[in-house]
C-alpha cells in the first residue's frame, strides 16, 4: 500500500467529495482577516492538486463532466446565482442566475449535483430566516427551478450538511423539532430522508441517533444508502450489510473497485483523546457476496479523521487533522 500526504493539516481541508475520480476538498483557513472558506480539486491518481484553491461561500460540489476530456467543474454559490469554475485554473466558467431567487444569500448549507432527465441539476440545501430550512433543485443550464422537487422543515442546528444522490433518489438530512417533556425544552431529532426524484415524494426515512451523515451511490448496478453502520438498498431500505453494534464504526464511502461494489468505513478508538488526536482504523469490504471478509487497510498512526471518499480502484482519500492523504490499497 502507498500513502501520500497531499496537504498539511494546517491547510484545514476537512470535507471531501468525489466525481469521476477527482476529489474536491473544502475547508477553512485561518488568515489575518479571519477564517476563509476554500475548495481545491485533487487528482488522486497522480497524486497532486489539479489546480489552485478557490474562495467560496458556503458548500460546494463537483458538476458532471460536459465532455470526455473535460474535468468536473466546481459548483459554488454567490448571491442570486450559482457559479461554475474550472478546477484546473480557478477561473469562472459560467455564472447561472437563479430565476425566482434573485435575492438569495448565496451561502448554501449543502450542495449536490447530478443529472435529472438528461439535464445537469444542482440540489441546494439552504437556511432561511427564523431557523427555517429547505432543499430545492435547479437546472444548471438555465437557472430555472425544477418543479415539484423540494422540502422544508424547522431546525436549530444545521451548519454544513451533505446530501447524496443514488440514481433516481436523493438522500437529504432533515431535523424534526419537538418538545421534550423531561427537559421541558425543544430538542432536534435527526433523520436521513429519501426522496424519489421522479415526483419529489419522500418515500423513506431513517432516524440517526448518532447524527451521522448518509452515504449513497449506485454501485454494483443498484442504489445503496449507508448510515448508522448499516447499508440499505433503495428504495425499500432492504438490509445489505450491517457492521455490528459498535458505535465507533462509521461508513464513509460506497464505490466500485475492479467492477465490484465496495464500502469503506472507519473505526475510532474509544476513551478520551485531545481534539484531533483520536486514533482510527480504516477498513473496506466488497458487497457482491454476503461472505466477503472485512479487510483492514494497514495505515499506522492515523488520527483525527474528518472525512473519507473512495475514488478509482483501490484509491481512498482521507482528510484528518494531520493533513489530506491519498491511500492506494492493494486489492
Amino acid at each position: 500500500m502507498e500513502v501520500t500526504r497531499l496537504e498539511e493539516g494546517s491547510e484545514g481541508w476537512a470535507e471531501l467529495c468525489v466525481r469521476d475520480g477527482i476529489v474536491l476538498a473544502q475547508g477553512l483557513l485561518d488568515g489575518e482577516a479571519g477564517y476563509v472558506e476554500r475548495v481545491r480539486a485533487f487528482d488522486p491518481a497522480v497524486p497532486e492538486p489539479l489546480g489552485p484553491a478557490l474562495h467560496v461561500r458556503g458548500a460546494a460540489c463537483l458538476a458532471p463532466r460536459t465532455g470526455p476530456r473535460s474535468a468536473p467543474a466546481v459548483v459554488h454559490a454567490m448571491p442570486g446565482a450559482l457559479v461554475l469554475s474550472d478546477p484546473r485554473t480557478g477561473s469562472p466558467l459560467r455564472r447561472v442566475p437563479l430565476q425566482g431567487r434573485e435575492r438569495w444569500s448565496g451561502e448554501p448549507t449543502g450542495l449536490a449535483a447530478g443529472t435529472l432527465g438528461g439535464r445537469p441539476t444542482v440540489f441546494v440545501l439552504d437556511e432561511e430566516s427564523w431557523n427555517e430550512h429547505e432543499w430545492w433543485a435547479v437546472d444548471l443550464g438555465t437557472g430555472v427551478p425544477v418543479p415539484g422537487l423540494g422540502d422544508a422543515f424547522h431546525a436549530h442546528h444545521m451548519v454544513r450538511e451533505k446530501m447524496a444522490l443514488a440514481g433516481e433518489y436523493l438522500v437529504a438530512p432533515v431535523q424534526r423539532v419537538r418538545l421534550d417533556d423531561f427537559l421541558m425544552d425543544e430538542v432536534e431529532d435527526r433523520f436521513q430522508s429519501v426522496y424519489r426524484l421522479s415526483d419529489g415524494r419522500r418515500i423513506a426515512e431513517i432516524e440517526c441517533e448518532r447524527g451521522e451523515e448518509a452515504v449513497a451511490a449506485v454501485v454494483g448496478g443498484r442504489p445503496l444508502m449507508a448510515v448508522e453502520g448499516r447499508v440499505h438498498a433503495l428504495p425499500d431500505l432492504d438490509p445489505v450489510v450491517e457492521l455490528g453494534s459498535a458505535r465507533n464504526r462509521t461508513v464513509r464511502a460506497l464505490a466500485e473497485w475492479a467492477g465490484l461494489p465496495v464500502l469503506v468505513f472507519t473505526e475510532e478508538e474509544g476513551g478520551y483523546f485531545p481534539a484531533g488526536d483520536r486514533p482510527f482504523r480504516l477498513f473496506f469490504r466488497f458487497l457482491d457476496r454476503s461472505d466477503r471478509p472485512t479487510v483492514e487497510i494497514p495505515w499506522s498512526g492515523a488520527a483525527g479523521v474528518y472525512d473519507v471518499v473512495a475514488a478509482t480502484d483501490g484509491t481512498v482519500a482521507v482528510s484528518t487533522s494531520k493533513g489530506l492523504y491519498v491511500l492506494r490499497v492493494d486489492l
